[in-house]
């Protein structure tokens, strides 16, 4: 177990960090602004080279390496001060989605396939992390963060895998808190990427879900409808195409047929009186 000691400013921080001597200060100091768009250009191609980014919903995220990067660049340490192990071990049951590239060869697309139940225990990791100027060993920073296998797309992780990523998440939460303006000067977005695993899951089971094509059937199903009614009804059956581009397209210009033919009603026109002639 690591060895505690008493900063000056009453602070707990293990004894290898409160002894080690004051280093040179940092290469880029947060208080110049120069520094930090040096610093952000430099982050920004660090980045981008070694692979560090994950586009989700078209936007960059940074892995938590990339705020590691830019916190060395700045003299900080994060380090993990405490991971609490809150599973409760009961069984828990999750019902998952299948998947299977389908389609002519050289234009497969993921699509759901059906489903399938799973059975495992509950896991859930908390873990708390510093992280500390290391000229002067002062405390700037703390993120606390959570992870469990109860998260969409973590419902077959190993409890190994939920502590770990419950250490990243915080390694990445407790820098964001500090350098998220400086992320932002290198071009990227201002939460770590490994926050963002539920939405890229999300992203990722829409897609699959919804990629799908209109087939010939529903092709001509639409353009046999006689009525309005009829196609809208028919519309109506078909939720899982809503999505598709072409589909809105048939069912659009199938509308628009119908609105065209629709028989433009005579208004009735009222007979002149006739004159009667008085002997």
């Amino acid at each position: 177990m690591t060895d505690l000691k008493k900063t000056p400013g009453g602070l707990l921080i293990p004894a290898e960090l409160q002894d080690k001597p004051r280093q040179q200060p940092a290469i880029f100091d947060l208080s110049n602004p120069d520094q930090v768009v040096r610093l952000g250009g430099l982050l920004q191609q660090y980045v981008k080279n070694n692979g560090l980014s994950q586009n989700i919903k078209g936007k960059s995220y940074t892995l938590v390496e990339g705020w590691q990067f830019a916190a060395n660049q700045m003299g900080l340490l994060p380090m993990v001060e405490e991971v609490i192990n809150e599973s409760t071990y009961r069984e828990i049951k999750f019902t998952l989605p299948v998947f299977a590239w389908v389609g002519p060869q050289g234009n497969k697309k993921r699509q759901k396939t059906g489903e399938r139940e799973i059975v495992t225990e509950s896991f859930k990791y908390r873990t708390r992390v510093n992280v500390y100027r290391m000229s002067d060993n002062k405390l700037l920073s703390r993120g606390i963060v959570s992870c469990t296998n109860s998260e969409r797309g973590k419902e077959e992780f190993e409890e190994y895998a939920i502590e770990s990523m419950s250490q990243t998440r915080a390694i990445g939460k407790a820098l964001r808190n500090l350098l998220s303006f400086l992320m932002k000067a290198a071009g990227f977005e201002t939460t770590p990427a490994e926050e963002m695993d539920q939405v890229k899951v999300q992203e990722q089971r829409k897609q699959a879900e919804v990629n799908v094509e209109v087939s010939d059937v529903v092709r001509g199903m639409i353009k046999s409808q006689k009525t309005k009614e009829e196609l809208l009804a028919y519309v109506h059956t078909q939720k899982h195409l809503h999505n598709l581009p072409e589909f809105q397209k048939l069912a659009k210009d199938k509308h628009a047929e119908l609105e065209a033919k629709k028989p433009v009603k005579k208004k009735p026109t009222a007979k002149k009186p006739t004159a009667t002639k008085t002997k």
